[in-house]
């Protein structure tokens, strides 16, 4: 009646072979790393829309 936790499992996780890209996939498979990651690629997204939408604004006021 009870959902019980499955037992511990005895294989370790999964981890890819060391090389050239391999801290991609450690970023990617880390939950930390990879939300980190994102907040900081969002917000660098974030200030160049913004930058270029105010050139774009104060370019455009000009003609006033």
């Amino acid at each position: 009646m009870f959902i019980r936790a499955a037992p511990p499992s005895d294989q370790k996780p999964y981890r890819p072979p060391p090389g050239k890209l391999s801290i991609f996939s450690n970023i990617y498979n880390d939950p930390y790393y990879w939300s980190l990651t994102k907040s900081i690629v969002g917000f660098a997204v974030g200030v160049f829309v913004a930058r270029h939408l105010s050139e774009e604004l104060n370019s455009a006021d000009v003609g006033f």
